[in-house]
């Protein structure tokens, strides 16, 4: 309770509060890089990377995996060429 009225009598301190925001931003989307470069490069298992790298990825190791995996699964594009 003591605690409580401290920070009242502190005040907010704004700029602590958005540089919270950014650094859980920026977090967040380093830590969801491996479902990203899956998704972009097409891989066929890009919903199992995105479910290893949710479960595992805080781990460096699971996101290590999941990153590995994300590279080196790829999906061939089809392309529309006319032979």
């Amino acid at each position: 309770m003591h605690n409580a009225k401290r920070r009242d009598a502190i005040g907010p301190n704004p700029p602590m509060e958005i540089a919270e925001r950014i650094f859980l931003v920026v977090g967040a989307i380093i830590y969801f890089v491996p479902t990203v470069i899956a998704w972009w490069m097409h891989a066929k298992s890009t919903r199992a990377i995105f479910y290893v790298n949710l479960v595992f990825g805080w781990t460096i190791v699971g996101w290590i995996v999941a990153m590995m995996w994300a590279l080196a699964e790829r999906n061939e594009v089809p392309t529309n060429s006319i032979s």
